[in-house]
């Protein structure tokens, strides 16, 4: 019996980049199917844990419009192309929810949350959900809708959707145990 040693997988931020290189040709592109018909300026950029790390590696490109990161942060950290440096390269509406104190990455939050510009609007909601947050529950829980919620106030402007993260009487009824903050909005 031969055993194959499988590679480990690996991602980088970079690779998000090239990601959005590929709709970005294929719309400017008038050989394409996709010529003219690809909305460019609806791109959200999202990553759990060290994706999230992986984000802020690239949350400077001005293709991305917003930015979600979950259960992570970069705090005194370098990881996957970020440092806490790259908090100064910030543009979009920012996004960051943790796992509160359970969360291996809660004190990473909380300290880019303090490094984030004053001109740079974001939100930061602690549950009590740990790391993993709720991907386990059905349809990935209360995680999922945050998400899609955010996107549809920042890439849809559904405005009806940004109670969610501007409104405490809102916050209150339906996540009474998060805790949510924002600034610069």
């Amino acid at each position: 019996v031969v055993t194959v040693q499988q590679p480990a997988m690996a991602t980088y931020a970079r690779q998000m980049l090239e990601a959005l290189d590929w709709p970005t040709d294929q719309d400017a592109n008038e050989e394409s199917e996709y010529y003219h018909l690809i909305d460019l300026e609806k791109v959200a950029a999202m990553g759990q844990s060290c994706g999230g790390a992986q984000v802020l590696g690239v949350a400077h490109d001005p293709r991305i419009k917003t930015c979600m990161i979950f259960n992570s942060g970069i705090g005194e950290m370098s990881m996957s192309g970020a440092s806490k440096k790259s908090l100064a390269n910030l543009h979009p509406p920012m996004l960051y929810i943790n796992g509160g104190t359970a969360d291996v990455a809660y004190n990473n939050a909380n300290g880019d949350w303090g490094r984030i510009a004053d001109c740079i609007p974001v939100v930061k909601i602690s549950t009590l959900d740990g790391h993993h947050g709720t991907y386990y529950e059905a349809h990935a829980g209360a995680f999922a809708v945050v998400a899609r919620m955010w996107m549809n106030w920042q890439l849809k402007g559904q405005v009806g959707d940004s109670a969610l993260f501007m409104n405490d009487e809102y916050e209150k009824a339906f996540y009474p145990q998060w805790t949510f903050e924002r600034k610069n909005w």
